[in-house]
Formats: structure tokens, C-alpha cells, sequence
């Protein structure tokens, strides 16, 4: 109700269409929203804010309703812009597309990160795996130059390497010799002024976009207007860019000596040689960092009229993909929501001191929000002992123990007869969360379902399955993989797996 969100009267039409639209969630989190939920929605919007909280404390359920709140208070600005959400996979999009209030979705933009980067370097000619694909690779090998490089790729430092090698490629890449504008040879641009017009008359603008900018300046100083003469102008000048292709750039990073030599002395003992980490096939990390240097290099058109954005599962975001974002949505004003203990994309550094370092010059403001309004006491303290988490959590419901169960040699008849009595306990919902798709879908095949069962269960890799709940789940972690891999790549899955659980939770070791 009004009361409940403490909104004014004239907010009515606001909350009933919340309320209408809302599922058993997110209808528990209207009737209960706290002082500190509801300041969130009904807050300031100008600048960059943060909702760090724990799993099951309705960040998620906030943000969409702080996104129908500017959409029913800012009605009017937004007919002629949007909202953007970035989702963290196609299930949460879908979700979205089933929560947001009928308050006029046209103006709401949805796309996954995935999208965003091949919406960027789509025409780099640059192959690399999606982010599930590159996890897998590396949860299936557990290489260790793999995992080095994903550390690497996925840090602070790693964005600044990146800085600093469009710095260096801008200074460097450029080769000028003189450029003839006539047949003849009797007129003629000299390599000096070339090398002024692009490293000073133009040094404003993306590299990639200094060429038709000098033929520009050349053909109004020397009245050249045929198009042909000047089309071919410019692909003398491109030539002389030591290349424009973002695969042989981006290798330049890992097989530039120079480069590397120009770098100072705590990145290099930091790093060690950079050929290491250029790994292939080429990963995701790699596809986010060419589409970086894209926007760097060559420029990117601002989305026409972004007036919103809003990033979930913000844990995830890298250093490089907030730099994505930031160029790309930079002049919005922003909302992201994600927990520092639901990592599991080996974003292993403090994603909130992250999205602060990145908007520098922003305004900025972190919420906490420490109520489980998901699972129950027991599980959310038994995922937090397990997983080594010491957090001051509060929930509102209580339930049975966790269940350990010691595994056998027939794990796929274990998760049988799990769901067997999940199914007869009367459930809706349930999931199998494994390691890896790979495990999962393995695991589902084995599997014998029970006949004429009413649950709906799922096998899902822990990547998938954040962000979503059920009423029942069942983590395998037989041998401790997950625990191992946990500590071995710098994730949280067996604290995110834990926390998807409603009330019942067991786990296959």
C-alpha cells in the first residue's frame, strides 16, 4: 500500500500498478519494503548508485521498482528516450519482461552483456567465445595459464594496461610520408604536416577517425572537391596507420617488446611477460577487451537518448566491462545491483570500489541491504559458515537444517530419490545446480524423473542459476569440486548455489 512504501496519495496509481504486476515476490517486497528499500526507490536518480545486498534481500525486486517509479514520475522526459537494463543472461531478461509494470515498456531497452559487446565489435573481424563458453573451457581444464589470464582480464590492472596501450598505439601507429594530391607530383602534403595534423590539429579525436578528418582540412586548404580524389586521399592516409585490423592491435598488447618496455617497473614484476596471457582461442575477456579499444580507438555513437541504466548481478562486471559501459551509456544516470559474495566469474576484486573508481567525477552512493527475504535461517547461515562468509544477515523465516548427503557411486540415482521427496513434500520448484553445463546436462540425462511428477526441476551450472530461486535445490559438490575450485579460481558458486534455495537445501558431497 501507499502507507507501506511511505509514498504520498498521489502515488496510488504508482503502487496499484506495482501491485497488479507483481509476482508472490514481488508483492512480499511492496507490502514489507523497508525505510532503507523504500528511500532507495523513491531517492535521487542523478549521478551513479550501488545496491550491494545479500542474496535474497530483493535488490533486484527494488531496482525494477525504482525503474517503474521513474517511469510513472518521468513520464514526460522519457517519451523521447529510454531506459536500459543490462541483463546478466536471456532467463532474467524474460523474467523483466514478466515484472516491469505496464507503465510503458517501449521505453525499456533490454540486452545481455554478450549483446552489448557484439553490438560493439561487430565489424573488428574478432572471434571469441561468450562468456558461458570461455567459463566452461576453463572449469573443464583448469589450465593454469588459462586461469592466470582470466585473473589477469578480469582486474583493475588489466583496464589500465589497456589505458595505457591506446596511449602508446596512438603515439606509435601513425607513419606519415608525403602525400601527393596531384598526378604530377607537383603538390603535395609533406610528412611533417601529416604527423601535425594527426598527433596535434586532431588529437581530440579517436585515432580511427583522424584520417577523413585531415582530407578534410586538406581538400577546404587546397580546393580539392572531386570525391574520387579525395576517397583516394584518404586511403593513402589510412595505409599509413601501421594497421587498422583490431586483431593484430589487440596482439599487440602481449607482442609489443616496446610496448611492454615503456611500461613501469610495478606492472612489469606485477604481470611478468605479457605472452602468457595471450591465450587462444581468444576468450570472452578478450572479446571485452577489443570491443574496449574499439570505443577507444575508433569511437562509438552514444545510444540516442539514454536517460536510464540499469546493470543486475553487478559482481560480474569486470574493470573492462564497466569501462564498455561507461562509454557506451556514460552520460545516463545509473543504478547497479549485484553482491560481492555471489561472484562467480572470477571478478574477484571489490566490484563496488570498481564502479566507483570508473565514474570518477560522478556522483556516487552505495545502499546495503541485509535482510534475506529468500531463504530461510538455516540455510542462509549454513551457506555462509560453508562458503567462510561472516556476514550480519537478518531473515524473516525459519526451516529445516540443510541435508548433507555422502555421495555414492550412483550420484544420478541420489538426485532421483531427491527429487522424488521433494516432489511428494508437495514443491513447485526445484534445482540440481552443478559445477558445470557440462555436469549438468550429464547429470540430467542420467537421471530417472519420477512419473507423473508435479515439481519443476532444472540442471543448471551455478553461472545460470544466479539470480534465480526455487523452493528446493540440491548442490552437487561431490569430492568438494565446487569448494576447490572456489578457492583455486577466486569465485563464490558454493555460497551462490547455497542461496538459491527458498526452504529446503541439501548437498550431494
Amino acid at each position: 500500500s501507499a502507507v507501506d512504501i511511505n509514498m504520498p496519495s498521489d502515488d496510488e496509481f504508482l503502487i496499484g500498478i506495482l501491485s497488479r504486476h507483481a509476482d508472490g515476490k514481488m508483492r512480499t517486497i511492496i507490502d514489507s519494503l523497508q525505510k532503507e528499500q523504500s528511500r532507495i526507490v523513491r531517492g535521487f536518480i542523478d549521478g551513479v548508485y550501488v545496491i550491494q545486498g545479500c542474496a535474497g534481500s530483493g535488490k533486484t525486486s527494488v531496482a525494477l521498482h525504482k525503474i517503474a517509479y521513474i517511469m510513472y514520475s518521468f513520464r514526460d522526459r522519457l517519451k523521447n528516450s529510454e531506459i536500459v537494463v543490462l541483463s546478466p543472461n536471456s532467463s532474467f531478461s524474460s523474467y523483466i519482461a514478466n515484472v516491469l509494470p505496464d507503465l510503458g515498456e517501449d521505453n525499456v531497452s533490454q540486452l545481455t552483456q554478450e549483446e552489448l559487446i557484439k553490438a560493439i565489435a561487430y565489424d573488428c573481424g574478432f572471434s571469441y567465445a561468450d562468456r558461458g563458453t570461455s567459463f566452461e573451457r576453463v572449469l573443464a581444464s583448469m589450465d593454469e595459464r588459462l586461469i592466470a589470464a582470466m585473473k589477469l582480464k578480469n582486474s583493475r590492472l588489466f583496464k589500465r594496461i589497456l589505458d595505457l596501450y591506446c596511449k602508446y598505439f596512438e603515439r606509435t601507429c601513425f607513419r606519415p610520408k608525403p602525400l601527393f594530391l596531384d598526378e604530377d607530383g607537383d603538390e603535395f602534403v609533406t610528412a611533417e604536416d601529416l604527423d601535425f595534423l594527426f598527433h596535434s590539429e586532431f588529437e581530440t579525436s579517436e585515432v580511427m577517425k583522424r584520417p577523413p578528418l585531415m582530407v578534410k582540412y586538406i581538400a577546404r586548404k587546397n580546393r580539392i572537391k572531386d570525391k574520387d580524389v579525395l576517397d583516394e586521399l584518404e586511403n593513402q592516409i589510412y595505409d599509413m596507420l601501421s594497421t587498422c585490423d583490431f586483431t593484430q592491435i589487440y596482439s599487440g598488447i602481449y607482442n609489443d617488446k616496446a610496448f611492454f618496455d615503456s611500461l613501469d617497473s610495478e606492472i612489469k614484476e606485477t604481470v611478468g611477460e605479457f605472452g602468457k596471457y595471450q591465450v587462444l582461442p581468444y576468450a570472452w575477456e578478450d572479446g571485452c577487451a577489443v570491443a574496449y579499444l574499439r570505443i577507444i580507438l575508433a569511437g562509438l555513437e552514444q545510444p540516442e537518448n539514454v536517460f536510464y541504466f540499469f546493470a543486475d548481478e553487478a559482481q560480474d562486471l569486470s574493470p573492462v566491462m564497466l569501462g564498455v559501459i561507461k562509454a557506451a551509456y556514460g552520460s545516463a544516470d545509473m543504478l547497479f545491483a549485484g553482491d560481492f559474495a555471489q561472484n562467480v566469474f572470477c571478478c574477484g576484486e571489490d566490484y563496488t570500489e570498481s564502479i566507483k573508481y570508473n565514474f570518477v567525477g560522478k556522483h556516487y552512493k552505495k545502499y546495503e541491504l541485509s535482510v534475506n527475504y529468500r531463504s530461510t535461517k538455516e540455510i542462509s547461515d549454513f551457506a555462509g559458515s560453508e562458503a567462510g562468509f561472516e556476514r550480519d544477515i537478518s531473515c524473516i523465516r525459519r526451516g529445516p537444517e540443510p541435508e548433507l548427503i555422502r555421495a555414492s557411486g550412483n550420484v544420478a540415482e541420489q538426485v532421483s530419490e531427491w527429487i522424488k521427496r521433494m516432489d511428494e513434500m508437495g514443491f513447485v520448484s526445484a534445482a540440481v545446480i552443478c559445477t558445470s553445463r557440462v555436469e549438468a546436462d550429464n547429470l540430467a540425462i542420467d537421471t530417472v524423473l519420477p512419473c507423473h511428477m508435479k515439481l519443476n526441476v532444472r540442471f543448471l551450472p551455478v553461472y545460470i542459476a544466479k539470480g534465480l530461486e526455487y523452493d528446493c535445490v540440491l548442490v552437487i559438490n561431490k569430492d568438494g569440486e565446487m569448494r576447490s575450485k572456489d578457492k583455486i579460481l577466486n569465485t563464490n558458486m558454493l555460497y551462490t548455489a547455497y542461496t538459491r534455495a527458498m526452504h529446503c537445501l541439501a548437498v550431494i558431497e
